[in-house]
Order: C-alpha cells, then structure tokens, then sequence
C-alpha cells in the first residue's frame, strides 16, 4: 500500500518469473511465468479545524475537502538470484474544494526501482520517481514538480505469535519547485512510514502504521497520521483472483511560519475510500500475492 493513502492506482504489472527463490509452505514452490494486475480506487478526505496557536482566530482555508483518483501501470521484472527491477507510470487527478475556493488538478508521475526480495525472508529496494502536478485555481495555476528517492524494506515472519506478518518501513526525500503566477519557489520534502501487515487467513490480512511527512521552506508544514488498509481476497478460479479493500488515515497537520497574525494552526485531517482489484492469473492467499508479486 502507498502511504499517503492520499491516492489508489489502477495498476498493469507483469511478473517474468520461473521458480521461487526460496522453499516456504506459505508460498507456492512455482510461480506463475506472467502475472497481470489491474486495480481501481477512489479517496475522499477532509482538512478541517484550523486555529491559531495561542489565539481563537480561525484561518481563511479553514477547511479543505479533496478528492483524488488515479491510473497507471505498472511492469516488474526478475533479472537473477533475487534482483529484479519496476518501470511505473500514473495519471491523477484531484479536486479540493474550500469555503470560497475551488482547485481541480491532474498529476503525472514516472518511476524506476531496483529490488532484492526473497519470498520466505523479504525484500529492500530503491528508485527515482518524477512527478509533475497542475492545478487550475480561481488565484491562477500551479504546476509543481517533484523529484523524489524512495527507499523500502520489508520483514516476512511465517510465523509471529501464531500469526503470520509482514514489517515494512519506507523512507521518501523530495525537493520539489512550484512555479505559479507569482514566481518560482523551492521546497524540500520526506516523509517517513511504518507498517504491518496481519493475515487473518488466506482470505483477508489487515495493515495499520503511522505516516510522518515535513516539508521545508515556503510554508513549513508538519503532519503526522494513523494508516490503515483491510484487504479481502475474492476467488475467481484458476486463471483470475480478486481484491477489494477499504483504506482510510486520520492525523494532524501543523503549519509553521504563517504570519504574526497566526503563528502556527493545527489542522485535523482524515481520508477514507476503496480499491478493487483483479489478478492474472489468480493467487493461491494474499501472502503469496504481497510476498511474491507486489
């Protein structure tokens, strides 16, 4: 799952693979020599509740409610001895609507990544994803572009207290410029996030953890979330699977640096939505879908 859980992919990936690099009873001794993923989502989610630090003024963006879609794919490859590599392109799309003010937008990304995965053990990866974003506002547009590094690393216990968990942390820096009728501006980005994943059964598995992003420059801003995925497998035979889950976060947003007038404001967010996905061919349990292909 992407932390933000601020968008869901409609994702096509193609898995060139031969046997399983490691013998586990949770993953199938072969695995399929093509797999085929195609997912769907929406979210929907609210910033709301901004005061001042020390004050009772309220801000004029007070409260914002977004929308986000998106659509992409998505190819993996094994090279050899557990290596492999993802070639990954999405299209967004995003309004937010606020008292006053309307922004719709479209986001285009690009991205590349180098792996190690071991379907008994874990996986730990790196890449570069370019982003450009462009919204069209009452006050004029904005594009902003974003270079981001990600990396990844994923812990698979077989076996935890008589369940079976994945670990996962993801660390993410971006600098980014954002270009608008009043100029150019700089910022920096990271955003760090911790997760586990709990298989209730073959059927259905549950993922909780904490997402931390800071921005720097232009408008210092703090946030910091709860995240959450419950993900169903729904059977469709031999040549095809399918997915359906529902996702959500709530946190809270600081924003630094505003003025003597504000200071700083504290702003209350959450986001709720769903994802369905189809898979060719099918999958044995989520385990073998999450270890052996995502």
């Amino acid at each position: 799952m992407k932390f933000p859980l601020t968008s869901l992919a409609v994702a096509f990936s193609v898995l060139a693979a031969g046997g399983a690099d490691a013998r586990d009873p949770i993953i199938p001794l072969e695995s399929p020599a093509w797999f085929v993923q195609a997912e769907g989502g929406y979210v929907y989610g609210e910033l709301a509740g901004a005061t001042s630090h020390g004050g009772e003024s309220q801000l004029v963006l007070d409260e914002t409610i977004t929308r986000n879609w998106s659509a992409g794919g998505l190819a993996t490859l094994r090279i050899a001895r557990g290596f492999g590599a993802r070639l990954a392109v999405e299209r967004g799309g995003r309004s937010e609507t606020t008292t006053g003010f309307e922004s719709d937008g479209d986001d285009l990304t690009g991205g590349a990544e180098l792996f190690w995965r071991d379907p008994t053990r874990g996986q730990v990866g790196a890449g570069y994803a370019f982003t450009t974003s462009t919204a069209d506002t009452s006050l004029g547009s904005v594009t902003e572009r974003s270079h981001r590094a990600p990396l990844h690393a994923s812990l698979y216990m077989p076996d935890f207290d008589g369940n079976t968990v994945d670990w996962n942390v993801r660390f993410e820096y971006s600098w980014i410029d954002v270009e608008s009728a009043t100029g150019s501006v700089d910022q920096w980005a990271y955003e760090v996030v911790g997760s586990s994943r709990w298989y209730i059964d073959r059927w259905a598995s549950f993922e909780g953890g904490v997402r931390f992003e800071q921005r720097i420059n232009f408008l210092p801003s703090d946030q910091v979330e709860g995240v959450f995925e419950l993900e169903f497998l729904i059977p469709g035979g031999a040549r095809h699977y399918g997915t359906f889950s529902l996702l959500g976060s709530v946190g809270r947003r600081e924003l630094q640096d505003l003025g003597a007038r504000f200071g700083m404001a504290s702003q209350l967010t959450w986001q709720v939505g769903f994802g369905a996905t189809v898979h060719f061919p099918g999958v044995v349990s989520l385990v073998e879908l999450h270890r052996a292909y995502r």
